[in-house]
C-alpha cells in the first residue's frame, strides 16, 4: 500500500493511504528520496486566522519599507505602474492583491506567455516590457525574480493585518479550516531556482484539480498551494478574482502537503459566502481548481483534531520522521 507515514518525537503518529492511481504514484516515486527534510509548518484550527486592529506595528513597516525598496529597483528599470503605491501601508487588501500580482505578472509575462499586457488587472502600464539584464532568457528571468520575489514574501508577511474581507471574516468565525501542514524543506524556500519541483501540469495531472468535492473521506490530504499566484480559497479570503492568470489549481508541487482533520473545508466551499463570491466572477465550482488531492488518514494514535489543539502546539511540532512509502 502507498502510503505516508509521519511519527512525533512523543510517539504519537499519523498514516496517510495515498490513492491508488498514477498522481500518487508519481509522488512517491519523486518524494520519497526527500523523507528527511520535513517539518511541521502549523497544526491549527485556525488556518486563516485574520490579525486587523489598525496599528501600524514594526512588522508592518520593515515589510513595507521591502516593498517600496523593490519597486523603487523596478522603476530605476523601467517598470511603470498605473497607480501609485502608498508610502505606509494603507491595511486595504486590493493593494496587496495589486502588489501580489506585480511578482506573478512579471514572472508569467515573459517567461510562461499566459499574460498579456490585456490581461485582467495588469499591474504595469501597457508598454511593458521584460527588463533586460541579458541576452539569456533564463538569466533574465531569474533577475527578475530576485527583484519581485521580496515583494511577495513581504506582501505575504502582512496578509493578515488588512482590513477584513468578508471571505477573510467567514474563514476566522464561520467557516474556520482545521490544518496540520508538513513542509519540504530540501530546497530554499525564497528560491524557486533550488526547489526540488514535481511538474504536475507537464505529466498530466492537472485534472486532479476539479475533483476534491467529490471525495467523501473524512481525512482528507492534499497538497499545499504551490502557485504562482493563488488558490481559488486564498482568492476567497482575499476577495480577489479566481478568473484571472494566476489564479490556478497546483500545476507543480515541491511535496508539501496538508492534511484536513475534519471536513470544514468542503463546509467552505459548500457555503453561501463562496458560492455567492463565484457567482459574482461568474464561475460555479465545478470550474474551480480547488484542492489537489493524493490521500486520505487511516490511522492516527489519537484523534487527529487533538494534534490541533492550542494546548498540544508545541508537543506537536516536534516531528520525528516523515516517510512516503510503497
Amino acid at each position: 500500500m502507498a502510503r505516508i507515514e509521519i511519527k512525533y518525537t512523543n510517539g504519537e503518529y499519523i498514516t496517510i493511504k495515498l490513492f491508488d492511481n498514477k498522481l500518487s504514484e508519481d509522488l512517491l516515486t519523486h518524494f520519497s528520496k526527500d523523507n528527511d527534510n520535513y517539518t511541521i509548518r502549523d497544526s491549527t484550527s485556525n488556518a486563516y486566522k485574520h490579525e486587523y486592529n489598525g496599528v501600524y506595528s514594526d512588522n508592518i513597516k520593515q515589510n513595507w519599507k521591502i516593498i517600496l525598496t523593490q519597486i523603487s529597483k523596478l522603476k530605476e528599470l523601467g517598470v511603470k505602474f498605473p497607480r501609485e503605491i502608498p508610502n505606509q501601508f494603507d491595511f486595504s487588501q486590493d493593494t496587496l492583491n495589486y502588489l501580489h500580482r506585480i511578482f506573478t505578472y512579471s514572472l508569467q509575462f515573459g517567461k510562461y506567455g499566459n499574460v498579456s499586457t490585456e490581461s485582467g488587472e495588469f499591474p504595469f502600464t501597457s508598454s511593458f516590457t521584460t527588463p533586460h539584464f541579458s541576452d539569456n532568457a533564463l538569466t533574465n528571468h531569474k533577475e527578475l525574480y530576485k527583484i519581485t520575489e521580496p515583494i511577495n514574501s513581504a506582501v505575504h508577511a502582512i496578509e493578515r493585518y488588512t482590513i477584513t474581507t468578508k471571505g477573510a471574516d467567514a474563514l476566522q468565525t464561520t467557516n474556520k479550516v482545521s490544518r496540520i501542514y508538513f513542509d519540504n524543506n530540501s530546497g530554499n524556500k525564497h528560491n524557486a531556482f533550488e526547489v526540488n519541483w514535481y511538474p504536475l501540469k507537464k505529466n498530466g495531472h492537472s485534472d486532479s484539480n476539479y475533483n476534491f468535492m467529490e471525495y467523501t473521506e473524512p481525512h482528507m490530504v492534499c497538497l499545499n498551494d504551490t502557485i504562482s499566484g493563488k488558490s481559488v480559497l486564498v482568492s476567497y479570503r482575499d476577495d480577489d478574482n479566481p478568473t484571472l492568470p494566476d489564479c490556478t489549481g497546483r500545476l507543480i508541487t515541491d511535496g508539501s502537503f496538508i492534511i484536513y482533520p475534519n471536513r470544514n473545508l468542503h463546509d467552505v466551499y459548500e457555503s453561501d459566502g463562496f458560492t455567492s463570491w463565484l457567482g459574482k466572477h461568474k464561475m460555479n465550482i465545478n470550474q474551480a481548481p480547488l484542492e489537489m488531492a493524493i490521500g486520505h488518514v487511516i490511522e492516527s494514535s489519537i484523534p487527529l483534531e487533538s494534534f490541533c489543539h492550542k494546548s498540544s502546539k508545541v508537543v506537536y511540532k516536534a516531528l520525528s520522521s516523515l516517510k512516503w512509502l510503497k
